[in-house]
């Protein structure tokens, strides 16, 4: 069996590096829209404030219609 080239070598940790910035980014992602607070939400994480709405209308909100009044 033959030793992988230095071009395959670099391909793969290309590759893995490629795909750990995009765990990464992923992550940052789900927590800058699900987790951490927005100021239009009174404050509140969208995890927060869906069930606060839910619970008023019966019905599931679309946060991107929801603005702050003030």
């Amino acid at each position: 069996m033959s030793e992988p080239s230095g071009r395959a070598i670099a391909a793969n940790e290309t590759t893995q590096k490629a795909s750990e910035l995009f765990e990464r980014i992923e992550a940052r992602r789900t927590e800058y829209n699900l987790v951490r607070p927005h100021s239009a939400l009174g404050r509140l994480a969208p995890s927060q404030f869906r069930p606060l709405q839910q619970t008023k209308s019966g019905q599931s909100t679309n946060l991107r219609l929801v603005y702050s009044e003030g």
